[in-house]
Parts: structure tokens; sequence; C-alpha cells
């Protein structure tokens, strides 16, 4: 077993013996402005802000914004890590 995936097999291990909840999906994967607003613990209205300010990428699916996973979660790691709240990001 490659080393890669057998650390990430004791990371979901160790969050499910900590009783997270834990789920597997395509970085690729389009998230809704709800979805997305709900991971980062914010209100949609203000997720869009963000959308809008240029802070994440988006795009359209019809008339409707959506984000991939993949950026959601960098642009939440660097939230994180600047230690910034979600107000001031």
């Amino acid at each position: 077993m490659p080393e890669a995936v057998f650390a990430l097999l004791l990371r979901i291990l160790d969050g499910m013996q900590q009783g997270k909840a834990i789920s597997i999906v395509p970085v690729m994967q389009d998230l809704t402005t709800q979805q997305a607003a709900g991971l980062l613990g914010v209100s949609r209205p203000f997720f869009v802000k963000l959308l809008e300010s240029s802070k994440l990428p988006f795009h359209l699916a019809g008339t409707h914004r959506r984000v991939y996973l993949k950026d959601l979660m960098a642009y939440k790691e660097r939230r994180d890590t600047n230690g910034a709240m979600p107000w001031i990001a």
C-alpha cells in the first residue's frame, strides 16, 4: 500500500475515533453557494459577496453560481492559516 494512502487511512480512522463525520468527494465536485457557505460556516449572502469580490473563483451553471470543492478548501486553508476572521478575509 502506498505511503500516502496509508497516511490518509490513518487520518480517516483518527477522525472517526473522534466522532467526526467523514466524507470522500471528488475535488472537482460542484458546490452550490448554500453548500459552500455551510462548509465555511458563513451565511449564503456573505459567501456570495466573497464570490463577487473575487476572493474565490466560481463558474455558472445556467444562472447559478457554483464553486469547486478544491477552490473552497484552498480558500479555507488560506483563511485559517492567516488567522483572519471570515468577514475580514
